[in-house]
């Protein structure tokens, strides 16, 4: 009954309202959105997942908000640049990050984004989806696997309502059916690109789930796109 309860309450406004609590109980809660997402799991998770980590020099993370993620990756020797649309999270005092700017990253701005050895897409592919829809998505995210030289991480939500959906895409309770609706948008994705570039010279896999958020979204997914060799 409770997760129900909870289940509708705006996520913004449960998150808030569990901080404003644990800080009244005296506990420490950080206050970054970054942060409360164990972004050092999430990086170990993806570093991991690496074969060929030391033929990567460059890595672009699109939607790096805080820039934790980006910096655990420029603490290994990568050059990592990290763009976000989110003046605040720029100019977030007393972070210790990498490279960090102002981008707005569409279909008319992807032209001039170079080439990178790995490119992070995290909580960014859902809110593209619920803006501007999955064919726009997939042409775009089609480019973009273009400009990974190597690697690609792409994270999607577990909640519908994330993607604007009118009509469910896949059970919120089933991971099996979540990861199908995964494969089956990523393979419509490869077909996008080899429409685009001739073939789909990558592949994908899944990795793992990273926590999001306690009572509302429990958990995202996470897959590697990775190119073939050349």
């Amino acid at each position: 009954m409770i997760k129900k309860i909870v289940s509708k309450l705006k996520p913004r406004i449960y998150t808030q309202a569990k901080i404003k609590l644990k800080r009244f109980l005296g506990y420490s809660v950080p206050t970054e959105y970054q942060e409360r997402r164990s972004p050092k799991v999430k990086f170990e998770m993806m570093y991991n997942s690496l074969d060929n980590i030391a033929d990567c020099k460059t890595l672009l993370d699109i939607g790096c908000n805080a820039g934790k993620v980006t910096a655990a990756f420029a603490e290994k020797g990568i050059f990592a640049v990290g763009i976000d649309i989110n003046p605040r999270i720029i100019n977030f005092p007393g972070n210790k990050r990498p490279i960090i700017g102002y981008f707005p990253f569409n279909d008319q701005s992807i032209h001039v984004v170079p080439d990178f050895d790995i490119i992070l897409l995290l909580s960014v592919h859902h809110q593209w989806v619920h803006d501007q829809g999955d064919a726009y998505t997939q042409n775009l995210i089609a480019q973009l696997v273009h400009k990974a030289q190597r690697y690609m991480f792409i994270e999607f939500a577990t909640l519908n309502e994330k993607y604007g959906y009118e009509q469910p895409r896949f059970d919120e309770d089933d991971e099996n059916s979540q990861k199908k609706y995964y494969h089956d948008w990523l393979t419509e994705c490869a077909g996008r690109y080899a429409s685009l570039f001739g073939k789909a010279d990558f592949d994908f896999s899944y990795v793992g789930k990273n926590r999001e958020r306690a009572g509302v979204e429990e958990f995202r997914h996470t897959y590697l796109i990775k190119k073939q060799d050349r």
